[in-house]
């Protein structure tokens, strides 16, 4: 597997949105939120196909590729929540819960879902590209614990 320009692109391009995109004052707008919960489906779909890759043989570059793709993913995830939670906690303490705010948490609220999910998936395949024995018994215990559904109360 070949890492795209277009995984790195959607990764740039969710992190433009987050940091960029908005100032952390204005909160998190409606379009932001949906590009950024649309690269996290994307994402998704990625940890999807590389959990069914896991039963295929592969070979040392493809495990190497595959695990690049999910670092990028993973930190692209990690970065977002991140940014999610400065477009949160720009207003004061105890101030109105607004939509921007609200739209925020969901962003949190689904990264973190995906999260560890995808650091297990994401050691696996490393563990494929230096041949180090092990993966098929690996534990994905975060998976079976809370799934890769919604964020609850987010749309």
């Amino acid at each position: 597997m070949k890492i795209s320009g277009k995984t790195t692109g959607a990764m740039a391009l969710l992190l433009a949105v987050l940091t960029i995109g908005g100032t952390a004052a204005a909160g998190l707008s409606e379009a932001d939120y949906a590009a950024a919960m649309a690269e996290l489906a994307g994402t998704r779909a990625a940890m999807a196909e590389a959990r069914a890759a896991l039963a295929r043989e592969t070979t040392t570059a493809e495990a190497a590729a595959r695990a690049e793709d999910l670092r990028v993913r993973l930190d692209a995830v990690r970065a977002a929540m991140v940014a999610a939670v400065r477009h949160d906690r720009t207003a004061l303490p105890f101030a109105k819960l607004t939509p921007a705010r609200q739209r925020a948490r969901c962003l949190v609220m689904a990264a973190g879902l995906i999260d560890e999910p995808l650091q297990d998936l994401w050691t696996v395949w490393s563990m494929k590209a230096n041949n180090i024995p092990g993966t098929d018994d690996f534990p994905f215990a975060a998976e079976g614990r809370r799934g890769l559904g919604k964020a609850p109360g987010c749309g």
